[in-house]
């Protein structure tokens, strides 16, 4: 049996450089992962709910204007999700929620900043020529080694064009609880 994933959600930009909103990025990302449009399958063939069990703890009462407050919050939701024997897969927010979880074998972190804009424009700081959603999900089917947590940050749904960039967030939050569920095993 595979792991239990925690999906979090952390709606914060308290840290945003340019364009405030991706503290909205949480129920942006989670409308598109449920939606009817879409699907529970990763690409491996694990489903979301079947093969893969991914329990949504909601969003954490972040202040967004008190970084160690909010930092501590976030690293205490992180631990007690480890010490669950489940692993984290948070929802941001601006990319500054990476900074108080970074530890164990492998965490990753996918800031949508660089996926190219054409598959991902909601985003404060387009990066032309940045990578595909092909390329990223290629990177995420490599890993072997065992997930402890992942991170998906920067969509900011009111730059986003017809809920693109939502749908991309909601298409990787399945590729890396699949991967985790696929590299529970390894250490």
């Amino acid at each position: 049996m595979g792991p239990v994933i925690h999906l979090i959600g952390l709606l914060t930009d308290q840290n945003s450089s340019f364009a405030r909103g991706a503290a909205l990025a949480p129920p942006a990302i989670r409308a598109a992962l449920w939606s009817d449009r879409g699907n529970l399958s990763a690409q491996s063939g694990l489903e979301i709910g079947t093969d893969v069990m991914l329990k949504d703890l909601g969003d954490l009462p972040l202040s967004d204007d008190d970084c160690a407050a909010d930092d501590a919050l976030i690293l205490r939701a992180v631990t007690e999700s480890m010490e669950a024997d489940a692993i984290p897969l948070l929802l941001g927010g601006d990319h500054a929620v990476t900074h108080p979880i970074l530890d164990g074998p492998l965490y990753i972190s996918v800031d949508l900043h660089g996926i190219d804009p054409s598959e991902a424009p909601g985003v404060a700081h387009p990066e032309p020529g940045g990578l595909t959603v092909r390329e990223v999900l290629s990177i995420i089917a490599k890993q072997r080694a065992r997930i402890v947590g992942a991170d998906i940050v920067e969509l900011n749904p009111a730059r986003d064009v017809n809920d693109i960039t939502a749908i991309v967030a909601a298409k990787l939050v399945r590729e890396i609880a699949a991967q985790m569920h696929q590299n529970y095993d390894h250490i």
